[in-house]
């Protein structure tokens, strides 16, 4: 991900934070925890334009509506002060791909929405030459053997790269690279798999985390804002004391 792409990600979950507390807040007490994470957002908001900040708020603002039919206990009025607030990036090496949680203490509830910027990706995941995707990934250490598959592959790109080659100039880079290297990885899972049926499990948690979710989509060039539910565990869509939801997540 570009250095840009990064900055206006973190800046639209500042706007998303920020509209979320200015909606719930004219419903009921609500309060934003800052902290590192809220400070790095806050500095990447303040390098828009002007007009970026009207489409980012435009676009944080739309989501609300729909987010507050799914879950009633966000608005439900009470006593009690609705804490939200960013998460730092750690918790993602956690399997928890929440960037926004929206928290309850009177019933010890809390939701996460993942937002995302302009991309679709839950997470970027990439194999490299050094990387143990079988440990990082799902707990198992990738084999010898993959490691004897996938060194050539990278050996030919060192020396690609030390003839002062750039990744995009290269021949053929799907004979070369990319159908040799997912052919190991295919090799290698589908092994790993004969051997431990809960890798699946595993992977799948690694990919959406191990807490059920809300995806909140800004696709600026379409002017739309989308929000998908990943309610793995049947944690999200939960009734308040008081209402029903109005909007059945998947």
């Amino acid at each position: 991900m570009s250095s840009k792409s990064n900055n206006q990600g973190r800046a639209y979950e500042y706007a998303c934070l920020h509209a979320l507390h200015d909606a719930v807040s004219a419903l009921r007490p609500a309060q934003i925890v800052t902290n590192g994470s809220y400070d790095t957002a806050k500095t990447a908001w303040e390098t828009l334009t002007g007009a970026e900040k009207t489409i980012f708020a435009i676009s944080a603002q739309s989501a609300m509506a729909t987010l507050f039919a799914m879950e009633p206990n966000i608005v439900e009025p009470t006593d009690d002060t609705l804490n939200l607030y960013i998460q730092s990036d750690r918790h993602g090496e956690e399997a928890d791909v929440r960037d926004i949680i929206i928290e309850r203490k009177d019933i010890i509830w809390e939701i996460g929405l993942s937002i995302k910027h302009n991309h679709l990706a839950v997470k970027h995941s990439r194999l490299a030459k050094t990387l143990d995707f079988g440990e990082k990934w799902y707990g198992v250490k990738c084999s010898d053997e993959y490691w004897r598959d996938v060194k050539p592959i990278f050996d030919f790109l060192e020396e690609e790269k030390s003839k002062g080659k750039r990744f995009k100039e290269l021949d053929s880079k799907e004979d070369d690279v990319y159908v040799p290297l997912l052919n190991a990885f295919i090799k290698e899972v589908t092994s790993q798999i004969g051997k431990d049926k809960t890798i699946p499990l595993r992977f799948v948690e690694y990919v959406l985390g191990k807490y059920d979710f809300y995806k909140v989509i800004s696709v600026d060039s379409k002017r739309v804002t989308t929000i998908s539910s990943f309610n793995m565990y049947g944690t999200l869509n939960k009734r308040s004391r008081a209402a029903f939801t109005n909007i059945l997540a998947a």
